[in-house]
């Protein structure tokens, strides 16, 4: 590019000239942003940059860009004709937005114009009625073989920053499509802002039937350049698709504060940016299409060098596919990379694959890596993750930005097994826990989040070396990480006790923070630190934010649910499909039971693929097939070979038994404890050798625990006397809590609507369990959507065993409710006792603490 300043008139020269209308535009675009971008000072009151981009042959391009800053198509023409009567340019392109007119055209779609029509040119009013006139400028000269080769050798569209939601009913709507395509056709310039679809009906068939979207720029531009000299063969218009155009415009405009524009907008740069980089020759004059070659041809110079490297990536893929192990198949292409010239070319595509498949952006080797499937492009972004964490000599932002990004298990796979391979695994420790710790001179939102996401892939990582010492310098780490990142709760007796993970997590106050937290606990767990399955199994059972959020990334790394590596995962099951994480999860844990050889994880997938049977089931969208192979499971070994987990057995064996039931509804749970409404009991018809008792209407179950509530409501106090307090002692006093002792005595007989009501003759070793294991499960219904957790698993063992003042006070409740109801029904006259006084004094001698004594006084009265 060459730059000249006589007597304050500049002038220039450069490739190619892009022209944007609107400063909103522009700052959507982040395709020609580079470090090569410097504003241009001028004397023509016009906003220039120029800057520098790569060509298809590999050398570089000069590019001037002109901010037009205003709507409509005098601002565009005057703007142009400044700019290009004191410039020398191979090629002019005008990019922005448009409505669409033509149906064909979906929102997020690029334009490439072969024509520009000025339709209100001489136009006419007559009897009320406009009648066009119309002028056409032809841009086919150079778009119409470019569009040629933009079919064989397609951009990168995107409908990035819109949610699965948004997107689903877009499409639903006919306004979306899956991906964006690009269209080839005439655009109608107009000085109005079109949002009526009558507008529309008008174009088509007063003026012509084949536009397809309209602008306010296009027609200035096009004229401008063509009185400057700049005709047919050297412009291009294109535009991206940003609304209907039908009176529905400021209603799409809403959605994301503008997202569709920044949508349409990027789009129609990766189409200018493709045209530039990828498809046109800049070194004939006048600028040609470049004809379009398969990466295999070996004709071309510029593929043929890649052949070697092309091979040996043909082979990682054929070598996966034949189900190689990852780390083989990586030891394998770590020596073949030990070839220099092999060596460098798949260097080089690795890091156009990671510009493709991560920034989305395209370099001078994208068409090299059209012929490469997505295993060998997987594994080139894997291998430059891995191939710049290890070469970093010092922490930067551009790492950080790469360690942010949560990439797929297709990728995640190749970087784990690379960590197999490397000879120094100290150093790369040595740089994520530095990356981890390093911090950024500016404290924006955006580098804040994007280091939060970076510190999840880091500890990510540091879970998967393999050394002792190292793995050790890692635990400790990511448990000092934890415990600043979230304090565990005071007064527990041990570090793992202590740790309550579904708490903790609650508090975190952003998606970022909550996916590091799980990420150190899953590494922990791979890392084989004691206790810390239990603490990340317990937190999916007992807190339903934290299990969908597990369920969540399974369903979005294993793709499921499609993702943008460069933003923060949803980490949402919304119940779609889940075929993917299914089929990576149950292969392994079927081959784990069966051959007897546990792994790190496998409590965690295991309670992952029940979730999200459990929760599809209940929403009648479990798939027949994974139902029937999950029941087989189930059934072919026992809860206590499928975790040594109490919890988790105990959740295996309520699943079995719910999906094992056909069209199951969440209802049945509760309606099975309302039996407890009508089943009595069993003490008021007992007879042995020792007593007769015989009740024609007995008490029900229920009805004991509703005259339990009512003394525990009515007679014991909110806070206890001094007397109390001194009798019982300051740590029991300290714990008594009335709430407590009323949740106790609720669910401390739930588990009868399952085994009866036993008397104390049937109670032994075997009913006991069988009572802990059914509490166990009432304890896990909270699992449910729509069901809410409450500690009734602890709560009644405390009851059980009297382990605090609470289980103490709950069991004298219960006796004392016992001892009640006898007396009411030692009254009945058809009612027959004959161990009355036996068991009355039985019952008055098993209460012992002060708050339950002045309910034996009342009672005794």
């Amino acid at each position: 590019m060459s730059e000249t300043e006589n007597g304050g008139n500049w002038t220039a020269a450069c490739d190619a000239a892009i022209i944007v209308a609107l400063r909103e535009e522009l700052k959507s675009v982040d395709i020609f942003e580079d470090g090569s971008v410097e504003p241009i000072d001028n004397d023509l009151e016009l906003e220039i940059h120029k800057r520098t981009l790569s060509e298809l042959g590999g050398g570089k391009l000069n590019v001037l860009t002109l901010l037009i800053d205003d709507q409509g198509p005098e601002s565009a023409a005057i703007a142009t004709t400044k700019f290009l009567l004191r410039l020398q340019t191979k090629l002019v392109i005008l990019v922005g937005i448009s409505g669409k007119i033509s149906d064909d055209c979906k929102i997020g779609d690029v334009i490439l114009a072969s024509g520009c029509d000025n339709s209100l040119y001489r136009g006419k009013l007559k009897g009320g009625e406009v009648l066009p006139g119309g002028k056409e400028w032809h841009l086919n000269a150079l778009a119409k073989p470019l569009f040629t080769a933009i079919n064989a050798s397609p951009p990168f569209y995107e409908y990035a920053g819109i949610s699965e939601a948004i997107h689903r009913e877009l499409q639903d709507k006919n306004l979306i499509r899956t991906s964006p395509t690009t269209h080839y056709g005439l655009i109608c310039a107009t000085p109005l802002l079109v949002d009526d679809p009558s507008f529309g009906d008008w174009l088509k068939h007063s003026r012509n039937r084949n536009i397809l979207a309209t602008d306010m720029e296009s027609v200035g531009v096009v004229q401008a350049a063509h009185d400057c000299g700049v005709r047919n063969g050297r412009i291009l218009v294109i535009r991206g698709v940003s609304d209907p155009a039908d009176g529905t415009k400021s209603a799409i405009d809403t959605v994301g504060n503008g997202v569709f524009r920044r949508i349409a907008m990027r789009n129609a740069s990766q189409l200018a940016s493709h045209c530039i980089s990828n498809l046109l020759t800049f070194a004939t004059n006048p600028i040609t299409v470049s004809r379009v070659l398969s990466a295999n041809s070996e004709h071309h110079a510029g593929l043929a060098s890649f052949k070697e490297a092309l091979d040996v990536l043909g082979r990682i893929s054929k070598l996966i596919e034949q189900a190689s192990a990852e780390t083989d198949v990586c030891n394998w292409a770590f020596n073949q990379r030990k070839n220099g010239s092999v060596g460098n070319r798949i260097t080089a595509l690795a890091e156009s694959a990671y510009k493709k498949e991560v920034l989305r952006t395209d370099d001078n080797h994208s068409p090299v890596l059209e012929s490469l499937d997505q295993t060998s492009r997987d594994y080139l972004v894997a291998s430059w993750i891995m191939d710049s964490l290890i070469d970093s000599v010092s922490q930067s932002e551009a790492l950080i930005a790469m360690l942010s990004n949560v990439y797929p298990s297709r990728v995640n796979r190749f970087c784990k097994a690379m960590l197999m391979n490397l000879p120094d695994e100290k150093l790369l420790v040595d740089t994520l826990i530095n990356a981890y710790n390093w911090r950024p001179k500016r404290r924006a939102r955006g580098p804040q989040k994007e280091r939060e996401r970076a510190k999840a892939h880091i500890c990510y990582l540091l879970g998967r070396v393999r050394t002792a010492q190292q793995r050790q310098r890692a635990a400790k780490e990511m448990n000092e990480w934890r415990r600043q990142l979230s304090t565990p709760s005071k007064g527990a007796t041990s570090e793992l006790v202590a740790y309550d993970l579904a708490k903790r997590f609650t508090h975190l106050d952003t998606p970022e923070k909550r996916l590091l937290l799980r990420t150190i606990c899953i590494s922990l767990i791979l890392l084989e630190r004691q206790g810390e399955t239990e603490i990340y199994v317990r937190a999916c059972l007992k807190n339903r934010d934290f299990d969908s959020l597990n369920r969540g990334f399974h369903l979005e790394y294993y793709g499921d649910i499609d993702y943008d590596v460069r933003e923060s995962m949803e980490n949402l099951d919304k119940l779609g499909d889940c075929d993917k994480t299914f089929e990576e999860l149950f292969p392994k844990l079927t081959a784990s039971f069966a051959n007897q050889r546990p792994y790190p994880l496998r409590d965690v997938e295991l309670q992952t693929l029940l979730s999200l049977a459990q929760h599809r089931y209940a929403n009648g969208v479990l798939k027949d097939e994974h139902r029937g192979r999950l029941v087989t499971l189930l059934e072919t070994h026992p809860d206590s070979q499928l975790s040594s987990f109490n919890m988790l057995q105990a959740y295996c064996g309520m699943i079995r038994e719910h999906i094992k039931v056909p069209n199951f509804k969440r209802s049945r749970l509760i309606r099975k404890l309302f039996e407890l409404k009508k089943l009595p009991r069993s003490g008021w018809n007992d007879v042995d050798y020792r007593h007769t008792r015989a009740n024609p209407n007995p008490e029900t179950v229920l009805s004991h625990t509703a005259g339990g509530l009512l003394l525990i409501q009515f007679f014991l106090p909110d806070r206890l006397t001094k007397d109390d307090r001194d009798e019982i002692g300051n740590e029991d006093a300290n714990d008594y809590s009335k709430e407590i002792i009323s949740r106790m005595f609720l669910c401390h007989d739930l588990a009868e609507a399952y085994t009866g009501d036993l008397n104390p003759r049937q109670r032994n070793d075997v009913t006991k369990l069988r009572e802990k294991t059914v509490n166990s499960v009432i304890d896990l219904l909270c699992t449910y959507s729509g069901f809410y957790t409450f500690p009734m698993y602890r709560e009644w063992e405390d009851f059980d065993s009297q382990i605090t003042i609470n289980g103490k006070v709950a069991r004298e409740i219960d006796v004392l409710e016992n001892l009640l109801q006898l007396e009411i029904e030692h009254e009945e006259h058809d009612v027959t006792i004959s161990d009355y006084k036996e068991w009355r004094e039985d019952l008055i001698n098993q209460i012992n603490t002060p708050m339950a004594k002045r309910i034996l006084k009342i009672i005794l009265e």
